[in-house]
């Protein structure tokens, strides 16, 4: 018995230990809220929506195609140009507010994304999971719950620390018309037809979340967009309105990079449960 006393215990140690492949938390169920509710100070009495500019728009068709919710994780630390003032811009940015800046190919690049550039490598960031959404909204009929169902790789976690959340678009679409009920006249006393079909960049939220076993192995998802009631502020519809037919937002560029940075205000939520 006692010769046999160092082969037990050397098994009991081995018992404790965790077994190889076996996840450092699971996916316990995740879900994308989406949804558009403007304020009531947004709308008149027919239920247009006021722009800040006067206009009234009227909304026939409004819809988003999501592509995917991606969690990131970020390793590695940046070099001694990897931060910058949001107030002194690289080379290549400007207009920086509200955790984005304007890049001048137009689109909008998030800060973390302008300070792993400028860091020259140091700083690298993955996709630690990523989750397909495959039913489209149409958010006209108020705000929807999609579950998601489908993880990549898998609903096994990795062990890692989540720095940011980033919800992946595939189109953004909108049909409907405008007037200018103003003493401005801008639009001869017309409603005129509009159209806009975007592939808008990623929205995305900064986050802090740990996968390991002293957090607790399931994980459930919440996550809420909301589409903001400025995307058709400062849009210069009397300017479009020179043209016949259709007014099609998308094929103007000034009208297109307006359209961006008013859906940049549009916010994305994510919350975790354990």
């Amino acid at each position: 018995m006692i010769r046999a006393l160092p082969l037990l215990v050397a098994l009991g140690i081995a018992g404790c230990t965790f077994q190889p492949g076996v996840s450092f938390g699971t996916l316990a169920g995740a879900t994308l809220e989406a949804g558009f509710q403007p304020p009531a100070s947004r709308l008149d009495d027919a239920g247009r929506i006021k722009t800040d500019s006067g206009y009234r728009i009227r909304i026939d068709s409004l819809s988003l195609v999501p592509r995917q919710l991606d969690f990131q994780e970020t390793s590695g630390s940046a070099g001694a140009g990897g931060s910058f003032d949001p107030a002194n811009p690289p080379a290549g940015y400007s207009l920086c507010h509200g955790g984005h800046c304007h890049r001048d190919d137009g689109a909008l690049i998030a800060y973390e994304d302008i300070e792993a550039e400028l860091s020259g490598g140091g700083v690298k960031t993955v996709t630690a999971l990523s989750l397909p959404i495959e039913s489209p909204f149409d958010l006209l009929k108020g705000a929807s719950t999609v579950a998601l169902t489908q993880a990549k790789p898998s609903h096994s976690l990795d062990r890692g620390k989540w720095s940011k959340a980033s919800l992946q678009l595939a189109t953004l679409s909108a049909s409907g018309s405008v007037e200018d009920p103003t003493a401005m006249n801008r639009l001869d006393g017309q409603a005129r037809d509009f159209s806009l079909t975007l592939s808008p960049d990623a929205f995305s939220q900064k986050i802090d979340v740990k996968i390991d076993r002293e957090n607790g192995e399931k994980l459930a998802i919440a996550a809420t967009f909301t589409l903001s009631e400025k995307l058709w502020d400062g849009i210069e519809f009397q300017t479009l309105a020179a043209t016949a037919g259709t007014l099609m937002l998308d094929q103007h560029a000034a009208t297109r990079q307006q359209l961006a940075e008013n859906l940049s205000s549009s916010p994305l939520t994510v919350k975790f449960t354990r």
